[in-house]
């Protein structure tokens, strides 16, 4: 849970060098967005360029609204706000992650519409 807490903080904070720390060098990240390249983000360069390109055209910040430890997973609902830098549009989600973990590093992120269906997702639900 630190590991991801602290890699949110340097995410906002814009240093992705010490937030990239926190992930597995084969990391794979879904991301939720639709306005992305590719369907999934694979190892630290490509999930670099990935914040890179958000923050350059969305400004972005990412608030996380609740965390689930769950050992070696971890579920956040995360709230996205951002301004797009072209167009000064306001862009607002919601949505959950599921951030699965091994040897202390992020080696998976995967995206939910909800809570509930990241709860699911992770053998949680009640």
């Amino acid at each position: 849970m630190e590991r991801v807490r602290g890699s949110f903080a340097a995410f906002n904070r814009g240093d992705f060098e010490a937030a990239i720390g926190a992930y597995h060098p084969e990391v794979e990240w879904i991301p939720y967005l639709g306005a992305v390249d590719r369907p999934v983000y694979r190892g630290h360069e490509e999930l670099m360029g990935m914040w890179s390109e958000f923050k350059e055209n969305l400004g972005l910040r990412l608030e996380v609204k609740e965390w689930i430890d769950a050992d070696d997973t971890v579920i956040t609902v995360v709230e996205f706000r951002g301004v797009g830098t072209s167009s000064g549009a306001e862009v607002h989600q919601t949505w959950a992650q599921m951030y699965s973990i091994r040897d202390g590093l992020i080696v998976r992120v995967e995206p939910f519409a909800d809570k509930d269906a990241a709860l699911e997702a992770a053998g949680l639900s009640e």
